[in-house]
């Protein structure tokens, strides 16, 4: 048997690494990046408009969770309104009203706001996904990327599409060793 056998997995390995990086380098070539930046700007626009989580992302805006979290914010407003700018904006009616009515007022309002709050966010969701063009947006962001900047963008895919060239070659490498060992 002989040694060099052994060497295989490594050279498949190197092989590997090599072919994968000059085939990023190929790609990577400003002439290149250039010529095909609009088509990746259309590919990625298709892939955000069929990945574009519309209906989750109105459940998760009107989740009561959500809701409880804003409360108390939105009690602090209201608490202030009705103490303080309702008084600017209607002097007579403020006259008449003191702190149990604000009180009254307010629990009913806050009631009122935890029943109107999903279905209000669900809207706005709903309206968010049907008037963002998601595709035209990320296409056109896309498009606008400085040339180099995208290359820069595509250097660690390039380290990693190598990396696993060499993890590649040397897997065959070890496969050719064994189909050898295994015919001989």
């Amino acid at each position: 048997m002989n040694n060099w056998l052994f060497t295989l997995p490594l050279l498949s390995a190197l092989a590997g690494w090599c072919i994968s990086r000059l085939l990023w380098a190929a790609a990577l070539r400003p002439q290149a990046i250039s010529r095909y930046q609009q088509q990746l700007a259309g590919q990625l626009g298709r892939v955000a408009r069929a990945e574009w989580p519309g209906a989750a992302m109105g459940q998760s805006i009107s989740d009561p969770a959500r809701l409880t979290s804003v409360m108390p914010l939105i009690e602090e407003q209201m608490d202030d309104f009705l103490r303080n700018r309702l008084q600017v904006k209607m002097p007579m009616l403020a006259m008449f009203i003191g702190d149990k009515t604000i009180q009254t007022m307010k629990v009913i309002f806050m009631d009122e706001i935890r029943d109107l709050f999903p279905r209000v966010m669900e809207q706005v969701a709903g309206n968010l996904t049907a008037e963002l063009d998601i595709e035209k947006i990320v296409r056109e962001k896309v498009a606008a990327i400085p040339p180099d900047n995208l290359r820069v963008i595509l250097t660690k895919p390039r380290q990693q599409a190598a990396l696993a060239g060499a993890v590649t070659g040397f897997l065959t490498g070890g496969i050719q060793i064994a189909v050898t060992l295994l015919a001989g």
